[in-house]
């Protein structure tokens, strides 16, 4: 690795960037950027709240030519304030933690154990594979009624198809 990329690498593992920018609309912002590791430009998606500071707001360029390469490959979005430069230090970035993704097997079992239409909004919250699956290995050791086996199953379908559909 030239000296360059060990620069880049040492400062991603500090968390350290050269420049961040924040898109400022609550639309999506596509954004060129150099990627150093790959060496190759791409182009990133920026989405989320820019209100709340969420993760998917911001870009980071790790050298000055990172961020040459994005003033000028963005310069439109620079230009009409779609993507400002942001000092990261005054961000408090949001972690969003979904409290249904993160369920402890009590507390799936507890929501297994409430009434239908609990279980539904519960089911309905999560936005994970994983808790729902959880779900359902629980309500077959439970033995529960086929309704709610298929309320379960049609949920995981569901997400599923969503990241099939978000991955493509």
């Amino acid at each position: 690795m030239d000296t360059m990329t060990m620069d880049v690498v040492a400062a991603m593992s500090k968390d350290e960037p050269y420049k961040t920018y924040k898109k400022t609309i609550l639309g999506k912002v596509a954004v060129k950027i150099y990627n150093p590791l790959k060496q190759a430009p791409e182009e990133v998606i920026l989405q989320g709240d820019p209100s709340k500071n969420e993760r998917g707001c911001f870009v980071d360029v790790w050298s000055e030519q990172e961020n040459v390469y994005l003033k000028r490959m963005n310069e439109r979005h620079m230009r009409e304030g779609l993507l400002l430069p942001v000092e990261k230090e005054k961000l408090s970035v949001v972690e969003e933690v979904n409290k249904y993704n993160v369920m402890s097997d009590e507390e799936l079992l507890e929501v297994l154990n409430s009434p239908f239409f609990t279980l539904k909004n519960a089911l309905n919250s999560m936005t994970s594979e994983a808790p729902v699956q959880r779900l359902i290995i629980l309500a077959e050791e439970e033995e529960k009624s086929e309704k709610i086996m298929n309320q379960l199953r049609a949920r995981l379908a569901e997400l599923q198809e969503f990241e099939f559909t978000d991955a493509s």
